[in-house]
């Protein structure tokens, strides 16, 4: 679990930088990011953001101007499956892009994760939802393989834990249960 741990890491660095890059007008500088950051996806996810074409306006920067870097998400669990298709499988349990302290001590996605020709590559992603009507929230897929998902990982093999999700009880409930 400790390569899928280093790999989720560098991951989120990459993705961290790129979400920094849209400060800076050299726009080939957060393209040749973008490449690295699809590299990580699976061909049907590697469009998640369009490379830029031109830089943005001049307004658009100086709003940027002092904004803190952007951090990595919290990785709060991962959990290992053996899957009959892919083998081992890797659900990835995080926080959204640039946590703060406190209010990003909750799940917002959960990325499925295996080896595709010797590379680790992200499958599918799901993402947490929230009905405020009904003040409940649950997991929604999002794009990728439609043949994983929290009821087709395959057979649970383990999980660590890294964080606690504190800030939410959803996200506890669901980081405590072996899944």
């Amino acid at each position: 679990m400790n390569k899928i741990k280093k790999y989720l890491q560098k991951f989120f660095i990459i993705e961290s930088e790129l979400f920094d890059l849209l400060s800076n007008k050299n726009i080939d500088l957060y393209n040749r990011k973008l490449e690295r950051y699809e590299d990580h996806f699976v061909n049907e996810l590697q469009e998640t953001y369009a490379e830029l074409e031109a830089p943005f306006d001049d307004s658009y920067y100086e709003r940027k101007k002092g904004e803190t870097k952007n951090r990595p998400r919290h990785l709060f669990k991962i959990s290992e499956y053996e899957h009959p298709k892919y083998g081992k499988l890797y659900l990835a349990y995080t926080s959204n892009t640039n946590p703060v302290l406190k209010p990003s001590l909750s799940y917002f996605q959960c990325f499925y994760i295996t080896q595709v020709e010797g590379e680790w590559k992200i499958l599918k992603m799901s993402i947490v939802n929230h009905n405020r009507t009904k003040k409940k929230k649950y997991w929604s897929s999002m794009d990728g393989y439609n043949d994983v998902s929290f009821t087709q990982s395959g057979k649970f093999i383990c999980a660590e834990r890294y964080i606690e999700p504190s800030a939410c009880e959803f996200s506890m409930k669901d980081y405590l249960t072996d899944k």
